[in-house]
Parts: C-alpha cells; sequence; structure tokens
C-alpha cells in the first residue's frame, strides 16, 4: 500500500502528546502518515462514533502516552470494568469519524470536532 494513496477528503481533529488540538483535513494516505509520525492504525470505538488513528508502532518506537487520546477512547468505549478493553494511546493521534461500508474513514461530526477541541 502507497502512502501516495488518495483517500475521500476527511475532517478529523489533530491530538498531540502535547500541544493543542486542532481541526485537520486529510485526502491522502501521506497526510495521516505525516500526522502521526508512522504507519496507521485505526482503533475503532464500542459504538462507532469514531476511530482513533494512531502510530501502528508507537508503543514499540516509546512513543509517550497521549492522555487526551487515551480518555477519548475510554469515554467512546465506555468499557467499565472491562479491564481487557482498556486502550493506551502512545503517540500523536488523529480523530477520524467512523469507517464507511467501503473500510474508508468519514469525517468527524462537527460537533464532535467542536467538543473535542473546546
Amino acid at each position: 500500500m502507497s502512502s501516495n494513496r488518495a483517500l475521500p477528503p476527511c475532517m478529523g481533529v489533530f491530538l498531540p502528546v502535547q500541544g493543542v488540538a486542532r481541526e485537520v483535513d486529510f485526502t491522502a494516505l501521506a497526510d495521516v502518515v505525516a500526522l502521526i509520525g508512522g504507519w496507521p492504525e485505526r482503533v475503532s470505538t464500542e459504538h462507532g462514533q469514531g476511530t482513533l488513528v494512531v502510530n501502528e508502532d508507537g508503543v514499540l518506537l516509546g512513543l509517550p502516552v497521549n492522555d487526551r487520546a487515551t480518555g477519548i477512547a475510554s469515554l467512546l468505549n465506555e468499557s467499565g470494568d472491562d479491564f481487557e478493553k482498556l486502550v493506551v494511546i502512545h503517540g500523536d493521534v488523529v480523530l477520524a469519524g467512523p469507517v464507511d461500508d467501503q473500510g474508508e474513514l468519514l469525517p468527524l461530526h462537527p460537533n464532535v470536532r467542536k467538543r473535542v477541541i473546546a
């Protein structure tokens, strides 16, 4: 899979380990790779509200824990006491919308984008 592969236009939120969250628009896999600093892995939420796109090798590379993305994953997964479902996110993250029937990321709902950035 080429990192120049075209994606449908998608709006999400960039959640850096340090710094301010901001809206991002990405149209190619290379855009996502540049934002997260590596090959992307999708972490879907339980009820399909969104998708966290993380660096596949974040743990192996020793990237710092992304507390903000970890908190969002926890809130969206509402796993309660099921510790097997708890996710700790390492490195910078893109929060996008759910995945469509073809496996492509959809834009994050505007209201969610605003709430995450606020």
